[in-house]
């Protein structure tokens, strides 16, 4: 656990007021030093892998289709950083989603800059930190040492590259677009396409994005 040392953190969100304000407050904070703020996720992404963050903040508030692409690039490029999402109540999916990406906190914005900046040092620390409204929707899996769901969404049953692509495509993107943006082949996408409407028993596109946006997927 680092104790001498401070937490050397990077704050990424998309409001800028936000983010400047949590640099502030948390340099007052002596366990914490903010290297790296910015406002884009693709940013945050080059600010990670040139910093190698202790921990790296990442709002959760505009749902925009790249939030959790991100994640896993941060992990791939930064693999010592730990990722600490922050934002509003969220809908299952997306701590569904969080969970599966072995982030190491959920922090609520209705929770005081103390829970944040404690959520932080027990994360670099080696523990996992999720705000207590949070933890009472998780449950713990002793054999898999994991916290999931208690009760799993719908979409659930999708994998995360179904995930990337579904929120894709409810956000208005053609399948070309979510190819080239995921790197993939435009037959790929369509697979995924087909077994995404298959699962949810979906049979068009208008259907797929509203229920995208019931099950909180994606901002309507």
């Amino acid at each position: 656990m680092i104790s001498t040392q401070q937490c050397r953190i990077l704050i990424c969100d998309p409001h800028r007021l936000i983010v400047e304000l949590l640099e502030r407050v948390l340099n007052l904070d002596a366990r914490c030093s903010v290297v790296a703020t910015t406002t884009e996720n693709e940013r945050s992404v080059e600010l990670a892998t040139e910093h190698q963050p202790d921990a790296v903040l990442l709002g959760t508030a505009d749902s925009r289709p790249d939030a959790f692409t991100v994640v896993g690039q941060i992990k791939s490029s930064s693999p010592r950083s730990q990722i600490i999402l922050f934002g509003d109540a969220s809908p299952d999916i997306v701590l569904d989603q969080a969970l599966r990406l072995k982030t190491s906190g959920f922090v609520l914005t209705n929770e005081s800059i103390g829970s944040l900046t404690d959520a932080v040092t027990s994360v670099v620390g080696g523990e996992q930190y999720f705000s207590p409204e949070i933890r009472n929707r998780l449950s713990f899996d002793p054999m898999r040492r994991a916290w999931q769901m208690r009760s799993p969404s719908q979409l659930a049953s999708l994998t995360n590259r179904q995930l990337e692509v579904l929120r894709l495509l409810a956000h208005g993107q053609s399948v070309k677009e979510v190819a080239r943006g995921l790197h993939l082949s435009e037959k790929s996408v369509d697979s995924h396409k087909y077994r995404i409407m298959s699962k949810l028993n979906i049979h068009d596109r208008v259907e797929l994005a509203r229920f995208a946006i019931r099950e909180g997927l994606v901002s309507p």
